[in-house]
């Protein structure tokens, strides 16, 4: 994933609203499993939230080392307050199919 284009997704999801409002939607690329831990690290740290739902998919797929499927690749994460751009790009840009701005 390009930085460039990656930075431009963020500060779109980052304008206006208020924190715990702004989302994107990530795909995971289907070699990307040893990655995950990393995100599950953020949400951990309170950096950004998932719905427990996907939450738990992570972890079933970090414990298992398999995705259960394209559709569970594809998230909407929440940003909150304690995000940090430079840790979410560095960990996770060679784990990113695609990011897009999420308006829900």
């Amino acid at each position: 994933m390009k930085k460039q284009i990656f930075c431009q997704v963020i500060k779109k999801a980052l304008r206006g609203g208020s924190y715990g409002s702004h989302k994107v939607k990530v795909i995971f690329k289907p070699d990307s499993i040893n990655d995950i831990a990393h995100l599950l690290l953020m949400i951990n740290s309170g950096s950004v939230s998932l719905t427990d739902r996907d939450t738990q998919m992570l972890m079933d797929v970090v414990q298992l080392h398999k995705w259960n499927g394209d559709r569970d690749r594809a998230m909407i994460i929440t940003l909150t307050d304690k995000f940090n751009e430079e840790w979410f790009f560095r960990k996770l840009r060679d784990a990113i199919e695609n990011i897009e701005f999420a308006s829900r």
